[in-house]
């Protein structure tokens, strides 16, 4: 299998330029948005890029540098599916184009494991490189039949404080995040560098003075007296 290097995941973060060293404009490319779109494919076990280059053998690791995540619950796949928890991890691949992957269910279980330790050690996912590394596993449920599938596994090694700050002055103002996914009811559980498009601003805001209208309501109308229906005299 032959794999487009360039479009791996950026982990050595030690001769990067994050600039042109004549004009000085910043070399990282982001259409604001709309990040270059990675996925772990489950029932086979490999990373790709989507509708593109495979980039890893079935079960092989995959380590990135994230620059932002998300860990939240919503329905962005359709009412066939429901609400899902789901994390979005956004990094650099090596020509310096931002990307984003998700990955839901029990993988999003085993990555919440590691945010304890980082937390209590002050950091947390955006201070690492994160190795993912499937696992093949066997449903239990009888309806399945044995059937197959791969959940990720991961582990972690803190970067250097030096490059991390570099990397960080790099992509300061970037505003990252992928539109087509967001939802006004995106249930939030954890997030990092994570922004938040425009228009679900504008709607969320619509959505907090129409619930601040009808409390305004409710309170008014409980404060009044009820008044009683006076039966007339025949």
């Amino acid at each position: 299998m032959s794999v487009n290097k360039n479009l791996l995941p950026l982990i050595d973060l030690s001769k990067i330029q994050y600039t042109d060293k004549e004009s000085g404009d910043i070399l990282i490319r982001y259409m604001k948005g709309h990040p270059r779109q990675y996925r772990f494919d489950a029932s086979k076990g490999y990373f790709n890029i989507k509708d593109g280059d495979r980039l890893t053998k079935n079960g092989d690791s995959f380590t990135i540098i994230p620059l932002a995540y998300q860990i939240f619950t919503d329905d962005i796949l359709g009412d066939q599916y429901g609400k899902m928890r789901w994390i979005e991890l956004i990094f650099l691949n090596q020509k310096l184009q931002v990307c984003s992957m998700f990955l839901h269910g029990y993988s999003v279980d085993n990555l919440l494991q590691k945010a304890v330790p980082l937390f209590y050690d002050e950091s947390n996912f955006c201070d690492v490189k994160l190795t993912i590394k499937p696992e093949q596993k066997v449903s239990k449920n009888p309806e399945a039949k044995g059937a197959k599938y791969w959940m990720c596994f991961f582990n972690y090694s803190l970067i250097d404080k030096k490059e991390k700050a570099k990397l960080a002055e790099a992509t300061k103002g970037l505003n990252l995040y992928r539109e087509d996914t967001y939802t006004v009811n995106r249930e939030i559980e954890l997030t990092k560098n994570y922004g938040i498009p425009k228009k679900i601003k504008e709607e969320l805001a619509e959505k907090e003075a129409m619930e601040q209208k009808q409390k305004a309501l409710l309170a008014e109308t409980e404060g009044k007296p009820v008044k009683k229906k006076v039966a007339k005299a025949a």
